[in-house]
């Protein structure tokens, strides 16, 4: 079992052997829409849920402190992790990281609204392959 998650027009992956979210492309939608062909930034292809999907089409909301999130928590890397909005200042958003980091949001397309079971479930799932 593995869990992508997908982010802008090249979107974004978890990859369950690196433990990880990183970006990944959306090919072709399958069937009724609520899946698609995932190509991962190795070249190889998946089948993902269109719930784990996140991008350039995904509706973004207002966010406010307490909300959990699905951000970059890694410029270099281009990896993102579920987090809390720590802080807002201007269009800066403070995340703190399942993993402990703290971090400036400076591009909010770069950051995800998440309900909080799935911030919970993504924070379960993350622990259980790290020990940061």
């Amino acid at each position: 079992m593995f869990f992508l998650f997908t982010v802008l027009n090249n979107y974004m992956t978890y990859l369950k052997k690196r433990k990880y979210w990183f970006i990944s492309t959306v090919k072709n939608r399958l069937g009724s829409g609520r899946e698609y062909t995932i190509v991962w930034c190795d070249g190889q292809k998946a089948v993902q849920r269109s719930i784990h999907i996140f991008g350039s089409f995904t509706k973004h909301r207002q966010l406010f402190i307490g909300d959990r999130v699905l951000a970059k928590a890694d410029k270099r890397q281009n990896i993102y992790l579920p987090g809390c909005v720590a802080g807002i200042v201007g269009d800066r958003i403070n995340v703190k990281f399942c993993n402990g980091l703290i971090r400036d949001i400076e591009d909010i397309l770069h950051c995800f609204w998440i309900s909080t079971d799935y911030y919970d479930n993504a924070v379960k799932f993350y622990k259980k392959f790290n020990s940061d």
